[in-house]
């Protein structure tokens, strides 16, 4: 799971709606599957990364894709 610190630093009901953003951005996109997630009440997004045909190059473009929806959803 991966989250952002800035959008934490916001408060946890800004930080799940920004995060649970980036993830409808990313699926939208069709470049990876992912989903917002509280884990021990932090707002975080959840990736699976199980698959044996996984590849450094898959794990860039989730990155990418990410960056890109980060770059789409203003903090403020």
């Amino acid at each position: 799971c991966v989250v952002d610190p800035a959008a934490e630093a916001l408060g946890p009901e800004y930080s799940q709606a920004w995060h649970s953003a980036v993830a409808a951005h990313v699926v939208g996109s069709g470049a990876a599957s992912l989903s917002p997630v509280r884990l021990a009440g932090r707002a975080a997004l959840r990736l699976c990364l199980t698959s044996t045909g996984t590849q450094l190059d898959h794990i860039e473009d989730v990155v990418a894709a990410l960056d890109k929806a980060r770059a789409a959803t203003p903090l403020t």
